[in-house]
């Protein structure tokens, strides 16, 4: 059969009508390099056959180069930059092939979805495994004809995570989050290529962060808070240059926080609370120009308040209580005009809290009880104290509590 074909195409080439080339620089445009059939070889005009119809544009620009003006950078199939007898054998040996559209496939990964997740017991499961549009499907976004967001947020879903979510490779946006899925976060999420927003929150995940999620390199945000997970933070998410908000607290992360993490220079949240790091906070973390909030309390964290802390001046909130940290605030701490909350409590942290202090005009929220902090009692900074709305702590000589 394959013979037949090679002879009809052949003798429809040379009556094929001729074709000009032009001297000139060719331009490859996006069209011309990108789409959504790009991976299907031979199926020129993307309707999943390689047909006549792919055979005629092909004949069009037969015998070209990169030179010429009708070049084709999808005709080229061996990629010399010639469109020439090789690209004539290899367009002969896939005539005649049909390809599945690329949206059933990802349809096959939302099936793999609902059926590993417990979907007859969804909440809402308006649509799903119906022959309407995938794009009629609760939760599901389709964009030029690829599934690119799934939402499922508090739709109790439960079970695995299905391996097959890796396979939507145009997917933007994932939402998982406030369900009861309880299996490790699958490393096959690492091909998810496009993938901007990742939340699995409030699952009952466990296992290890893959560090497979560091390919992600258009992600903006993580939200894996509320879950199982255990383990280090994974290095590898440093590769993450777009990330702007980390949120992994309430889990069971332990070793030290990684000093590494101040090269995701776009960050403004970083949440690691309630976890089980040690180790001293990192002075690189002082080197983050965007961060806005850092919330690092309840952490078995050692060690004193690194100054370089007092260099993030974007920062809006700042947890480092329930810790082990001790020694004095550093005075510097005062030049974090932006702080609106301030939290050391439940630490070992010990002094008069500095002079400097009376400089954050923006605080309304400062916690240091059940610490050796105390306020000094002289008039400027019991003034300053006094227009914290949400205060809690002792003065210095007392051993009452100061609270407004």
């Amino acid at each position: 059969m394959r013979v037949i074909q090679f002879i009809i195409l052949s003798v429809a080439l040379t009556y094929a009508s001729p074709h000009l080339n032009y001297a000139t620089e060719a331009t490859l445009t996006a069209s011309e390099t990108t789409s959504t059939c790009e991976s299907n070889s031979g199926d020129f005009d993307c309707d999943y056959d390689v047909d006549f119809a792919d055979f005629v544009a092909f004949a069009g620009v037969f015998g070209t180069t990169l030179l010429d003006l009708g070049y084709k950078f999808r005709m080229d199939l061996d990629g010399s930059g010639a469109i020439d007898f090789a690209d004539f054998v290899a367009f002969a040996r896939v005539f005649g092939t049909t390809y599945t559209p690329p949206l059933l496939l990802d349809r096959s990964v939302l099936v793999s979805l609902y059926h590993a997740t417990d979907g007859p017991n969804w909440i809402n499961r308006t649509n799903w495994l119906t022959d309407n549009d995938v794009s009629t499907w609760h939760g599901v976004a389709v964009t030029n004809g690829r599934v690119s967001g799934v939402d499922l947020e508090d739709n109790n879903l439960t079970g695995k995570i299905p391996a097959e979510l890796g396979n939507l490779t145009h997917l933007t946006v994932l939402k998982l989050a406030t369900n009861r899925l309880s299996s490790p976060i699958p490393p096959e999420f690492g091909n998810l290529s496009n993938l901007s927003v990742l939340t699995l929150a409030y699952n009952e995940l466990s296992g290890s962060i893959p560090s497979e999620l560091g390919n992600l390199s258009d992600l903006r945000l993580i939200h894996f808070a509320g879950n199982q997970l255990s383990g280090s933070i994974p290095i590898a998410l440093i590769n993450l240059n777009r990330l702007e908000y980390l949120y992994l607290h309430r889990n069971l992360l332990s070793g030290p926080i990684p000093p590494e993490l101040a090269e995701m220079s776009n960050l403004a949240v970083l949440f690691l609370s309630e976890n089980q790091l040690s180790g001293p906070i990192p002075p690189e973390l002082g080197n983050m120009p965007n961060l806005q909030r850092l919330w690092i309390g309840a952490n078995p964290l050692t060690g004193r308040i690194p100054i370089e802390l007092t260099k993030l001046a974007g920062l809006t909130r700042l947890f480092i209580g329930r810790s082990l940290l001790s020694g004095p605030v550093p005075p510097e701490m005062g030049n974090l005009s932006n702080l609106t909350i301030l939290v050391f409590h439940y630490s070992s942290l010990t002094g008069p809290l500095p002079q400097s202090l009376t400089g954050l005009k923006r605080l309304n929220q400062f916690w240091f009880e059940e610490s050796s902090l105390c306020a000094p009692t002289n008039e400027s900074f019991q003034a300053w104290i006094r227009g914290i709305g949400n205060l809690r702590g002792q003065n210095c000589g007392s051993t009452e509590s100061t609270e407004n």
